[in-house]
């Protein structure tokens, strides 16, 4: 029988048995002859083994290559008998296996090839898909001019950061689009209202130098309408400086904690001095506090009170109001009873030279300035401003700021007017 059986894979062992005297003896299991037998292909192959340096005990086979150009994975087993040597040397034909291995060895390079070929199709796909839409932003970025900003971006059709990207800026240039026609709008009438008391000067002095001093009479008349005009063209220049800051930072600001009480007091007593046209009513005046501008607040409420007068019928009334509302915001209104204006006008009455009336408007002096910048002066607060109107009972105008503290107190009051009743 067999010396050991190696399972039942095809596995080809060898035996050897060195004697005492040095001979070699191989049994030759190859074929299925277990006789000792003195063959020179026992001695053949285990001298191949021990060239591949198969000399002692291996624990971790090793691969070798014989004559035969297969490969082999041996192990060797070595023991003393007797003072005779036994060798076993246990081979396994992996041919199959390296065939195998080799195979896999040329799909794994072919499928990299494949893969870095897929790569550099999908890399040159992704980077049109990147560049085409870059170079769109480009090419419609240089036909932008100051005199053609209608120009806008295709938002690409793919839901990404390039889409997100054309999109602010499209946004932008609609930003842009629009603060231009606002600068241009803004000068256009700046200029139309600085053209009128420009000519009325220009009038008034042509007048002068024609007529010399031989009328003295309509000598003071013209240099007091010159004087007036002047003025008219300070107050003027003023309002649209201030407009024209439109940022935060440009407006010189001090912020305060108010006491709206006390301050609201100031400006109805201010008031009630000041005018003799109209009577002055204190509805309500909570307690309060915000944080403001002392004196931009002021100029904002105290435009809204001249507004309310030059627009409304001597000896009708004009209603202060400061009140608490949903307990986060403080609102101070200013209601009058005059004409009203429709919700057409009402929409538009904050923007600047806007006038609903030009006739009256010419009467009462105005240059359709003052409601936008008590609109700049609220925003500057953070604000809100809200009118109320209907035509042919009156105005309400509303500025609603945000308390600073829950410091309140509601009480019903008594109607304060600087006209008896």
């Amino acid at each position: 029988r067999k010396p050991f059986d190696p399972g039942e894979e095809a596995y080809l062992y060898l035996v050897e048995i060195k004697t005492i005297q040095g001979s070699r003896v191989p049994l030759n299991t190859v074929s299925s002859q277990y006789d000792i037998v003195d063959e020179s292909v026992g001695y053949s192959l285990m001298e191949e083994i021990e060239k591949n340096k198969i000399t002692e005990n291996t624990n971790i086979g090793k691969i070798i290559t014989l004559s035969d150009n297969n490969k082999y994975y041996v192990f060797k087993l070595s023991r003393e008998i007797k003072s005779n040597t036994l060798n076993i040397y246990v081979l396994k034909n992996i041919n199959q296996v390296t065939e195998i291995y080799d195979r896999l060895n040329t799909l794994s390079i072919i499928f990299v090839c494949i893969g870095v070929a897929i790569a550099i199709i999908m890399s040159i796909i992704l980077g049109q898909r990147i560049v085409k839409p870059i170079k769109n932003i480009i090419k419609t970025t240089e036909k932008i001019t100051t005199d053609d900003l209608s120009q806008r971006i295709v938002e690409p059709k793919s839901d990404d950061e390039l889409k997100t990207l054309t999109q602010i800026i499209n946004q932008m240039l609609d930003r842009l689009e629009n603060s231009f026609d606002n600068q241009s709008k803004f000068v256009s009438d700046a200029s139309h209202e600085l053209r009128t008391p420009l000519a009325i000067i220009k009038g008034y002095a042509e007048i002068i130098k024609k007529r010399r001093f031989a009328d003295e009479e309509i000598f003071e008349e013209s240099i007091d309408s010159i004087i007036n005009e002047t003025e008219n063209m300070k107050n003027l220049v003023q309002k649209l400086l201030f407009l024209a800051k439109g940022e935060i930072s440009k407006i010189n600001t001090n912020f305060q904690i108010i006491e709206m009480k006390e301050f609201i007091q100031q400006i109805y007593n201010d008031t009630e001095v000041s005018t003799k046209t109209h009577k002055i009513y204190l509805e309500r005046d909570d307690v309060y506090e915000i944080k403001a501008d002392v004196t931009l607040l002021q100029q904002a409420i105290r435009a809204l009170l001249e507004n309310a007068m030059k627009y409304s019928e001597k000896g009708t009334n004009v209603y202060i109001k400061s009140a608490i509302i949903d307990g986060k915001n403080g609102e101070v209104s200013i209601r009058d009873e005059g004409v009203g204006i429709s919700e057409e006008d009402s929409r538009r009455i904050f923007d600047r030279f806007y006038r609903v009336d030009d006739s009256r408007t010419k009467a009462t002096g105005g240059t359709g300035l003052g409601l936008a910048i008590v609109k700049r002066i609220v925003e500057l607060h953070k604000g809100e401003i809200k009118i109320n109107s209907e035509l042919g009972k009156g105005t309400e105008i509303s500025i609603v700021l945000p308390l600073v503290t829950q410091k309140t107190e509601i009480v019903p009051q008594r109607l304060r007017t600087n006209k008896k009743i």
